[in-house]
């Protein structure tokens, strides 16, 4: 999302718009399944990136 990245398939420019209707037509049976949709989204659309996908993760645990 942050280099101007086209999808192969449809040419479309990546952006955070784009991120979240993806997410949104993702269908979930769970909670968890749902913390790993918002970890993945804070961390995809975040303008400064995870040095480890955990950090951000633990602040999820409850």
């Amino acid at each position: 999302m942050h280099e101007g990245v086209r999808l192969t398939d449809t040419g479309e420019t990546v952006t955070a718009e784009l991120v979240r209707t993806m997410l949104a037509e993702v269908e979930l049976d769970s909670s968890d399944e749902d913390t790993a949709r918002t970890l993945f989204e804070r961390v995809a659309l975040d303008d400064d990136f995870a040095t480890f996908l955990t950090l951000p993760a633990y602040e999820l645990i409850d």
